[in-house]
């Protein structure tokens, strides 16, 4: 009975120290700004958008910095932040 137990609970401090570091690479991947210029610069070129410089995260807003569009708009500096409860409604 005590060799149950004790399996039960290191098994379940194993599972809860892999998901604390599944929890923490999900918010390193999504707060990384490499991630966010990924996913963003296929589409941005399509639109004829350039950018220098981009800092931030997906979660907390990203600054795009030197933007430029069609060399008609240009832009010092745009700070983007998601609203998730505006997408879901699909609204921009």
């Amino acid at each position: 009975m005590k060799k149950t137990i004790s399996t039960f609970y290191s098994l379940t401090k194993w599972l809860i120290l892999l998901l604390l570091i599944v929890i923490s690479l999900i918010a390193f991947i999504l707060e990384s700004p490499a991630t966010v210029l990924n996913l963003l610069k296929n589409p941005l070129q399509e639109q004829n958008i350039t950018y220098g410089k981009m800092q931030g995260g997906l979660l907390s807003g990203f600054t795009l910095q030197d933007v430029n569009y069609n060399n008609q708009v240009q832009a010092k500096e745009v700070a983007l932040k998601v609203d998730f409860e505006a997408l879901k409604n699909r609204e921009l």
